[in-house]
């Protein structure tokens, strides 16, 4: 299932479109989709090794950044 988001920032909002993934066991964002945004990014202290469905490490490699996003759709916000 995809969603549209609304993505807010210091530099203003834009709308997104999201994959509701209910199986995911945590909240992800293409990195393609960091640059077109321009979304600041952070280092984590320790590097996530991200797993496809099929259990298989992702090819992509270990995720060292992440990013802070106050998501809204409709009414309801989440810090994620």
């Amino acid at each position: 299932m995809k969603i549209v988001l609304e993505l807010h920032r210091h530099a203003g909002k834009t709308d997104t479109k999201a994959l509701v993934d209910s199986g995911a066991t945590e909240n992800f964002i293409d990195h393609r989709e960091v640059i077109r945004l321009r979304l600041g990014t952070k280092k984590l202290v320790k590097p996530l090794i991200g797993y496809n469905v099929d259990d298989t490490p992702n090819k992509h490699g270990h995720i060292m950044e992440y990013v802070d996003l106050l998501i809204k759709q409709g009414n309801h916000k989440k810090r994620m």
